[in-house]
C-alpha cells in the first residue's frame, strides 16, 4: 500500500481535493472538498476547455521545437557543405600548385640543358681552332 503521494496540486487547481485526501474525506466527480455532488455538463465542458487549452500550449511547444530542430538541421548541412567545397578547393589549390611547379621545372631544365649545349658547342669550336693552330 501506498501511504503517501507527493504533487504540485495548486497549478492544477487540486486544491480541495489535495485537502479533501489530506483529510481522509472523500469526493465524488466534480464535489468540492467536504460536499458531495454529481458530475454535471458544465463541469465537463469547463474541464475540456482546459483540457483543449492545454493541448493548445503543448502544441505550440512543439511547433517551437520542431521550426529550432529544422533550424539545426539545415545549419549542420551547410556546414558539412562548407566543409567539404573547403576541403576541395584546397585539393584544387595544391592540384594547379604542384601542376605550375612541375611546369616551371621543366622550362628551367629545358633552358639549362640549352646553356650547358652551347657551353659545349663553344667549346668545341675552340677545341677546333686550337686543332688547326696546332
Amino acid at each position: 500500500k501506498t501511504k503517501t503521494i507527493n504533487s504540485n496540486v495548486a497549478g492544477l487547481k487540486l486544491s480541495a481535493l489535495a485537502k479533501a485526501v489530506r483529510s481522509g474525506g472523500k469526493m465524488s466527480a466534480g464535489a468540492t472538498a467536504g460536499t458531495t455532488g454529481v458530475f454535471t455538463r458544465t463541469m465537463a465542458q469547463s474541464g475540456q476547455k482546459a483540457i483543449d487549452t492545454a493541448i493548445s500550449i503543448l502544441n505550440g511547444y512543439r511547433g517551437d521545437i520542431g521550426s529550432t530542430q529544422n533550424q539545426v538541421e539545415s545549419a549542420i548541412r551547410n556546414l558539412t557543405t562548407q566543409a567539404t567545397n573547403i576541403k576541395n578547393a584546397e585539393s584544387t589549390i595544391r592540384d594547379v600548385d604542384y601542376a605550375q611547379e612541375s611546369a616551371n621545372f621543366n622550362k628551367l631544365n629545358i633552358i639549362s640543358q640549352a646553356g650547358s649545349y652551347a657551353i659545349s658547342q663553344a667549346n668545341a669550336v675552340q677545341q677546333n681552332v686550337l686543332k688547326l693552330l696546332q
